[in-house]
C-alpha cells in the first residue's frame, strides 16, 4: 500500500509528478496530449499517462479496452490471454504497460496463436 501512497497521493509524489496531477486537473476532460506543458514527468503509471495525454475520454476509452479484453478472454475461457490482460492491468499502476513494446508483441503473438488455433479446429 505504501507504494500506491507514493505514486498517487499528491503530497507523497516527488515535484515532478505534481506538476502532472496539475495539468491532469487543470485539462480533466481532453488533457493535453504528448506535449510536456511545466516540463512534468510523464510515464509513471498507465492510468496518469492516460489522464495527462487524454483526459477522462482518454482513460475512459483505455478502461473500456481492458473491460473488452476481459470480458473476451472470460468467455472464450482463455486462461493464458486473462493473465496477460491482469498482468498488464496491475502493471499499469506503475509503469505505462499496454502500450509497451512487451505487451504489444504479447498481444500479437497470442492473436497469431488464436487465428491460427481456429484454423486448425476448422477443418
Amino acid at each position: 500500500m505504501e507504494a500506491l501512497k507514493t505514486r498517487y497521493i499528491y503530497e507523497s509524489v516527488p515535484v515532478d509528478t505534481q506538476l502532472t496531477y496539475d495539468i491532469i486537473k487543470a485539462n480533466p476532460i481532453l488533457g493535453v496530449g504528448y506535449t510536456s506543458p511545466l516540463g512534468e514527468f510523464i510515464g509513471d503509471s498507465e492510468y496518469l499517462v492516460a489522464m495527462h495525454h487524454g483526459g477522462i475520454v482518454s482513460l475512459l476509452l483505455k478502461l473500456s479496452l481492458i473491460v473488452f479484453l476481459l470480458f473476451v478472454s472470460l468467455k472464450r475461457q482463455d486462461k493464458f490471454f486473462l493473465g496477460i490482460i491482469v498482468a498488464c492491468l496491475i502493471t499499469g499502476f506503475a509503469l505505462p504497460a499496454l502500450y509497451s513494446d512487451i505487451f504489444i508483441v504479447l498481444i500479437g503473438a497470442y492473436i497469431s496463436y488464436a487465428i491460427f488455433y481456429e484454423e486448425l479446429n476448422r477443418y
